[in-house]
């Protein structure tokens, strides 16, 4: 067998090593694994799913931020969940903020306070926004109504 055979079985080798091995075979190979000493060793990172949710930073920052504040026994929530049914989502809400704002500007109204960074991400900041300008907001609510692109509107999901 001369030279060239050889280094072509070894490349052939080494290909169906790699496709049929098991990802756990290569996770040692320095830079490209999982360490279990050090978490950032490569270009995977070992995510720790150990944590109940809620313990990280950002999470910790939001319930302080939050204040105790109760979303699903806010009268706020009740309001949306009454009015819109109990699947309204975060951007249908911007949109109905959004909308009775656009509103009281025309009619040389005020306006609504300004939505923080918060607010515009968080279904639960959106909530107490609400809570917090309800006699502005909710009012409006009995004159919108949720359609779908085509102009037909969305049957309410309201059940007890």
């Amino acid at each position: 067998m001369n030279k060239n055979n050889s280094l072509k079985m070894s490349v052939a080798t080494l290909i169906l090593l790699l496709i049929f091995s098991p990802v756990s075979a290569f996770a040692s190979l320095p830079g490209y694994g999982i360490n279990s000493e050090n978490n950032n060793n490569g270009p995977y990172n070992k995510i720790n799913l150990k944590k109940p949710y809620g313990t990280e930073t950002e999470a910790k920052l939001i319930k302080k931020d939050l204040g105790g504040f109760d979303v699903y026994h806010s009268r706020a929530f009740n309001a949306v969940r009454n009015t819109f049914g109990r699947s309204v989502r975060l951007n249908e809400l911007l949109g109905i903020i959004n909308s009775i704002d656009a509103y009281m500007q025309r009619k040389g109204l005020s306006g609504l306070p300004r939505l923080t960074r918060n607010e515009k991400r968080s279904f639960a900041f959106l909530i107490k926004y609400i809570e917090n300008n309800y006699e502005l907001i909710v009012p409006y609510f009995q004159y919108i109504t949720l359609c779908d692109q085509a102009g037909i509107p969305i049957p309410l999901d309201i059940y007890p």
